[in-house]
This record gives structure tokens, C-alpha cells and sequence, in this order.
């Protein structure tokens, strides 16, 4: 009995296959699957499921067409990962997808405008940050799918669909030490004086090829900032912590990303740094199967950064916060994900 249940299990998928090439002018029940799949991480694992909770898939037509949009919870799709495409004539379409789309982003025309079936073409779709020139709020990954050629025939292909990471996180820590902090002090939180900034070259709007479609720029400033004391052997430390969201980060044409400090009082730049200098610095040589890692995949694969900067102030420090008259401020040591990757005015 057992080896007669083992026999019906096996040739169900292509009893299965066989109705679906049976019936092709009722083909409702019949399709292909999408299968997600996020392994483009520094984990080289896919991680599809449990980072992303919702799928958009747009279809279009082999002429460009956008023919039909379909959405999905992580919890709808076949193994929280793959997604049934049935009802489509036959013949060859192209999918694009995105990953957690909230109301944080859009994916439409150029014009921002919804998808018309019959109208919108390709080339026409953006996936896009909504902001009005500067960014200040906390947002969830994004994620995009580079278009999938499917040939649909509703005879149950899998057809892969690689999502790409759009989006970063910043957490970004200024630490300086205290000379004049009496102990047993209240470790705060302190109103901070400090803040940090992330300036793009580009604006987070991206075509169907995921290259950018807007050079206005983009600032990018903290959701969360906050400053304390921490009491350690060596002494007081005052912190000051910062975390920021930002979309991609791009090399070649688009250089010109910078990471700034500024005292908030007056808005004055104290320190500024090239940013994806500083993050390349921290990149291993190689990929796990020992080809090399080039920097623009090493910042779409990273999504989680933390940059701790150790500086000191031209002056004596005034309680609670160091910030001397002259509003000095002197890196000495900079950490990315870790590792040091400047110190004392001298790459490492």
C-alpha cells in the first residue's frame, strides 16, 4: 500500500502537467509560478523570506503594454515564496516587481501617474522615495525586481525573480571624550548639539533598468538622535547617536555622496567626508567563491551600516557637550561595520 501511495504522490506534478497541456482553450486553472528570491546580501543566502512581506508584480506585454498588476503578502504565496501567474493569453510578456511597497514609495509612469493598461510602457515605469527634496523619516527596505522574460504557456513553469535591495541604514555615532564630567553624573539623554546629514547626488528615482532617473539630489537627515553619557575605564564618553535612512548608493557618474557633521545651533558644517570612500574602505576583497567584489555590488549587496566617528574639539569641553567656541571639530578615528578605516589623518 505504502509503495502504491509513493507512486501516485510522484506522478501527480505530471498528471497535473498533463491537464494543463490538455485543455488549452480553458487554461484558468493552468500557469506559471514566480519564485522570489533576495540573495544579493553580504549572507550570499537567500533571505527572501523573512525580510520582505509584500510582492507587486506588473506585467507587460511582448510589445512593452503593461497588461495587469498582482499583490501578495509573504503569507499568500506557495512556500513564502513563489506566486501562481495564471490567465494570461499566451505568448511573451516581461515582469518587473517590488518588494515592501509602502506608502513611503511609488511605482508608476514618469509623470508619477498609475499604470493604464494598454498604455503604459516599460520604459515608463519608475520606482521611486516620495520626499520633497530632503528625507527625515524612517523607512522599510524596498526591494526591485530587474525584469523577467516568462514565456507563458500554462504548463507550470518556474520562472527565478532576484530582488535587489534599494534602500540603506544608517547608524552613525559620535563619540568624544570628557575631561570635566564630575562621576556619578546622570548619563542623560542630553539635548543634542550635534547632528549628522547624508547628501545624494541623486534624487531615489529609479527606471526599469534600476538606473536613476533624477540628478536633483537628495539630503537625507536623522529620524532618531540622541545624545548620553557613557562611563567607562578610560573615562567619559559623550555619544551622540544618529540613524538615517537613504535609497541606493551609486559609483561612476553619480560620485558626489557625502556624510557631514553639523552643530545644530547654527547649522555650521563642522566635518564632511566622501561616503562611499569611507564605506569602500571596509569592503572585503573577495566574494565567498574567491572572484573579486567590485564596490558597486558591494554597496547594493550591504543594506546595514554603522559608522562610529571618534573626534575631538578644538577647545576645552563645557559641560554636558564639547562644542568650543570656535566650533572645532577633528576627526581622529573613523569605524565602518567595525573596522577601522581611518585614523589620525591617515587611510588604514
Amino acid at each position: 500500500m505504502l509503495a502504491k501511495l509513493k507512486i501516485i504522490f510522484a506522478t501527480l506534478p505530471f498528471l497535473l502537467l498533463a491537464s494543463c497541456e490538455s485543455i488549452k482553450d480553458d487554461y484558468a486553472d493552468c500557469g506559471v509560478w514566480l519564485e522570489f528570491v533576495f540573495d544579493h546580501n553580504m549572507e550570499y543566502a537567500d533571505s527572501f523570506d523573512p525580510q520582505v512581506d509584500t510582492v507587486d508584480v506588473y506585467i507587460f506585454d511582448a510589445a512593452g503594454k503593461f497588461v495587469q498588476a498582482r499583490r501578495a503578502a509573504i503569507g499568500e504565496l506557495q512556500g513564502r515564496k513563489r506566486m501562481f501567474l495564471n490567465g494570461l493569453s499566451f505568448g511573451e510578456y516581461r515582469v518587473l516587481t517590488v518588494g515592501n511597497l509602502t506608502e513611503h514609495f511609488r511605482f508608476a509612469d514618469r509623470g508619477g501617474n498609475p499604470f493604464v493598461p494598454g498604455e503604459t510602457t516599460i520604459d515608463q515605469a519608475v520606482s521611486a522615495l516620495k520626499h520633497s527634496g530632503a528625507v527625515s523619516h524612517e523607512f522599510p527596505h524596498f526591494y526591485f525586481g530587474p525584469a523577467v522574460e516568462v514565456a507563458y504557456n500554462a504548463d507550470l513553469s518556474v520562472y527565478r525573480v532576484p530582488l535587489i535591495r534599494q534602500t540603506n541604514r544608517f547608524s552613525v555615532v559620535l563619540q568624544t571624550q570628557l575631561t570635566d564630567v564630575p562621576q556619578g553624573t546622570v548619563q542623560g539623554p542630553f539635548t543634542p548639539r550635534h547632528t549628522v546629514e547624508i547628501v545624494a547626488p541623486e534624487a531615489g528615482a529609479y527606471d526599469w533598468l534600476n538606473n536613476p532617473t533624477d540628478p536633483r539630489g537628495l539630503v537625507y537627515r536623522p529620524w532618531s538622535l540622541l545624545s548620553r553619557l557613557d562611563f567607562t575605564e578610560k573615562g567619559v564618553l559623550l555619544e551622540t547617536a544618529a540613524k538615517i535612512n537613504t535609497m541606493r548608493l551609486l559609483e561612476n557618474e553619480w560620485n558626489g555622496y557625502r556624510i557631514i557633521v553639523r552643530d545644530i545651533a547654527g547649522g555650521n558644517e563642522l566635518y564632511s567626508n566622501d561616503l562611499l570612500s569611507l564605506l569602500a574602505a571596509s569592503k572585503p576583497n573577495k566574494r565567498p567563491d574567491g572572484t573579486e567584489l567590485p564596490r558597486s555590488e558591494y554597496f547594493d549587496r550591504e543594506g546595514d551600516w554603522l559608522i562610529v566617528i571618534v573626534y575631538k574639539n578644538g577647545g576645552n569641553s563645557q559641560y554636558p557637550d564639547p562644542v568650543d567656541p570656535d566650533g572645532a571639530f577633528v576627526a581622529l578615528r573613523i569605524m565602518i561595520n567595525g573596522w577601522i578605516v581611518w585614523q589620525t589623518g591617515m587611510d588604514v
